[in-house]
């Protein structure tokens, strides 16, 4: 919070246990988000999809549901969202020319623009 002093703590949620699904529906009026970037696994995983609003786009970084082939459920995509699956590894091989381009991206995306944190 000192580095974003405009967020606010109640837009601050819990990656530890499912709490965080209910901070992000009330804070979107039932909405949920456009973007989901995903590290969580199991049934938070299966919460972070639920945050997800209509034509939303879920990123999946982490590998564990991946590597098991966890199932989503279809009815998902009835809200027309985009689930991606992202390998980071492959990503941030240093033989890689788009891992510069990424890396550019995030830092011009930050110095640029703090608002997009907000909610």
């Amino acid at each position: 919070m000192a580095i974003f002093p405009d967020l606010k703590p109640e837009n601050i949620g819990n990656s530890r246990d499912l709490s965080f699904e209910q901070m992000v529906m009330h804070g979107t009026n039932g909405l949920g988000v456009q973007v989901v970037l995903n590290s969580l696994a199991e049934e938070k995983l299966q919460a972070s999809l639920r945050c997800l609003a209509r034509h939303g786009r879920f990123l999946e970084i982490g590998k564990y549901d991946l590597s098991n082939n966890t199932p989503l459920g279809m009815a998902l995509f009835l809200k027309n969202v985009s689930f991606h699956g992202i390998v980071l590894d492959a990503i941030f091989e240093e033989d890689n020319p788009e891992w510069i381009q990424v890396s550019e991206l995030l830092t011009d995306g930050i110095k640029s623009d703090k608002s997009v944190l907000r909610m």
